[in-house]
């Protein structure tokens, strides 16, 4: 279970998910039912909001564009620690340090199976959309991840959920175009990085390294 709860910690650094120190488990009941109340509060005000789709998270939105070629490459997920994470026991305190500040890890070596394929582009550009959304079709657990566009528009269109690109997620795999269909290796360690060009869309199948 530790061993579980460490690599969780260590992923979501990773992948630039917010951490915090563990706290007394009354605390945590106290944070989830607080967060409940405020899902609650937050769910019915959407509810009486008309929200634009065009809108939303309006400072992470980019224009990508499509290469003329397309090319391939791979990101190694070897992350280091911002921060030491403590060592804690089974009442909560902490006794330690379990993993130090600087620690360098490889999160894909901590799961179990392989993340969702991701497949990223600009709703914008009806060229990517089309792209996209065959690209999705064989991989009903895929992830559709826009640029930009009007999110709810693009649900429907693709009959399935539709995510903002996070500008960490943007760094860290190196996303500079689009259609950008990323799959993982995990004995490697490394994102995989399939970037579809024009070439592709014109029923050529040439691609090129990075």
């Amino acid at each position: 279970m530790k061993g579980l709860l460490a690599g969780s910690l260590l992923i979501g650094i990773a992948f630039g998910a917010t951490t915090y120190p563990i706290v007394e488990p009354d605390l945590l009941q106290e944070i989830e039912q607080r967060a409940k109340i405020a899902q609650e509060k937050l769910k019915k005000k959407l509810e009486k909001t008309e929200i634009d789709g065009n809108s939303i998270m309006k400072d992470w939105r980019v224009k990508l564009t499509m290469p003329e070629k397309s090319y391939r490459y791979e990101v190694d997920m070897t992350a280091t620690l911002p921060e030491d994470i403590p060592r804690v026991d089974n009442s909560g305190k902490i006794t330690g340090i379990l993993y130090p500040k600087g620690y360098k890890y490889n999160p894909l070596l901590y799961l179990p199976m392989d993340p969702p394929l991701l497949v990223v582009f600009d709703g914008r550009d009806k060229k990517q959309v089309e792209l996209a959304k065959r690209l999705l079709a064989p991989y009903p657990t895929a992830m559709a991840i826009v640029s930009d566009g009007d999110v709810f528009e693009l649900m429907k269109q693709l009959k399935r959920s539709v995510y903002l690109l996070n500008p960490f997620l943007r760094e860290r795999l190196e996303i500079r175009h689009a259609v950008s269909f990323v799959r993982w290796d995990r004995k490697k360690g490394v994102a995989v990085v399939e970037v579809y060009g024009y070439d592709r869309v014109a029923g050529r199948n040439s691609s090129s390294n990075k």
